[in-house]
């Protein structure tokens, strides 16, 4: 009896995780569809705003200068790459430009 108990439960046990996870997965999937469209929107809203005042526009090209390190997600915003042509970063260019003055 405790043997044919105890597999059928474990039986039933692999199938409510199975369930478990699979919910589990189905949230974790509608909350990332819920956090990219809030960034759509709010991305929306912030380029028309940028649009319609240069004060803010001038901000946030600053503030994306500073948040944006990929040269394809610079390149979205018309801001140059942060990597020069030697692979350097400007402020490893200008690090080399010093030191070679320096001797």
């Amino acid at each position: 009896m405790g043997t044919s108990t105890l597999d059928k439960l474990r039986a039933r046990q692999e199938v409510l995780q199975a369930r478990i996870r699979r919910e589990e997965a189905k949230t974790r999937a509608q909350e990332r569809k819920a956090d990219t469209r809030r960034k759509i929107l709010a991305g929306a809203g912030v380029l028309d705003r940028a649009e319609k005042d240069a004060a803010f526009k001038a901000e946030l090209h600053s503030l994306l200068a500073g948040f944006l390190v990929r040269a394809d997600d610079r390149a979205l915003f018309g801001l140059p790459s942060l990597v020069s042509d030697k692979g350097q970063s400007p402020d490893a260019q200008a690090a080399e430009t010093d030191a070679r003055s320096a001797a």
